[in-house]
């Protein structure tokens, strides 16, 4: 299974190697754009249990996105959870395309396979629900905002699933979110979370934006875990932080133009294009570029091992915000023989 690559990911970094596999967004320094918390109030947002409404939460979700109607989970692979549930419980058919996110083929008992190049020429009107991740983070390509909404309105009886995780990453994000204006139609959900953008995996905060009718068509079940006081808070302070947002935008472009000048000069790396904070590279001869960047002490994620990636050899490198990280990776790059 596809998912395997975590558990050689984590092996390997408890040996001391640095992790650029998990696309997750890293920069300590965004901390300070994170507004202090006294010990009274951590006691107290710790004390309580959490509240079912999570106003403030909410309130900064729908403000960032422009958004209605929507749902938290407990992180995206909640939300996936969830609405797998739905599918298989009511026997829908589904089909998934790849690559995608390996919750998702996980959760679900039976899905149809569809290709990246079909996504605009496959018949979707045998199917109940399809799911796609756009941003794809595992082939570092995105599909416009107007081609989905084409499907949509073109196969009303199919509800389309987007996974959205990655969207930020985009420049023209606001353009080309789905999230944006998802009252609008019966058969569109968009999922996200904000573990990639602003690096808040640990907070496992997600949400689901669709029109209130279809919210109510799906009767998701409530989050297996409810998020917690502490998370919610951090997180509602950070997503409507515009000068956060514009920092970490900032420092992955620049760290991602410094790699990619890099490797564009090197004879011995081949890079591929990509709309998000990753590097997809390959090597130009047979030297095996995964197991070299081990050697050097960085992980990537070697898509070999991914569903859906066409050309062989691939590495993924994830370009954080983070200086620490950055210099290293661009300090190992130099001894790629």
């Amino acid at each position: 299974m596809n998912q395997d690559y975590l558990k050689s990911t984590k092996d390997l970094i408890k040996h001391g190697k640095h992790d650029y596999c998990i696309s997750s967004n890293y920069d300590e320094k965004s901390i300070k754009f994170i507004s202090k918390i006294s010990d009274k109030e951590i006691y107290d947002l710790s004390a309580n249990y959490p509240s079912e409404s999570y106003r403030d939460l909410t309130k900064s979700i729908k403000r960032l996105f422009r958004i209605k109607n929507l749902i938290l989970s407990a992180g995206c692979e909640d939300l996936i959870i969830r609405i797998a549930n739905v599918v298989n419980f009511n026997k829908y058919k589904a089909a998934v395309v790849f690559p995608t996110f390996y919750r998702i083929t996980d959760k679900l008992a039976e899905y149809t396979d569809i290709t990246w190049r079909d996504i605009e020429t496959t018949n979707y009107k045998d199917f109940d629900f399809v799911f796609i991740v756009n941003p794809n983070n595992l082939n570092g390509n995105h599909i416009s905002k107007n081609i989905i909404l084409n499907l949509v309105k073109n196969n009303p009886n199919t509800v389309f699933i987007i996974d959205e995780t990655s969207i930020l990453f985009l420049d023209n994000w606001k353009t080309e979110s789905l999230a944006i204006g998802t009252d609008k139609y019966k058969n569109l959900l968009v999922i996200s979370s904000f573990s990639k953008f602003f690096g808040q995996s640990g907070n496992r905060i997600g949400f689901a934006a669709a029109s209130k009718e279809l919210l109510d068509r799906l009767k998701l079940e409530s989050t297996t875990f409810p998020i917690s006081n502490l998370g919610a808070h951090i997180a509602a302070k950070s997503i409507t932080n515009k000068k956060l947002v514009k920092f970490i935008k900032q420092r992955i472009k620049v760290h991602k133009n410094d790699i990619t000048k890099k490797l564009f000069s090197s004879d011995k790396i081949e890079l591929i294009p990509s709309d998000n904070n990753c590097i997809y590279c390959k090597s130009k001869n047979k030297l095996n570029l995964y197991k070299k960047l081990v050697s050097l002490g960085i992980v990537g994620l070697n898509l070999d091992c991914q569903k859906g990636i066409e050309q062989k050899g691939l590495v993924r490198l994830t370009i954080h915000g983070s200086d620490k990280k950055h210099n290293f990776l661009v300090n190992k790059l130099d001894l790629i023989k």
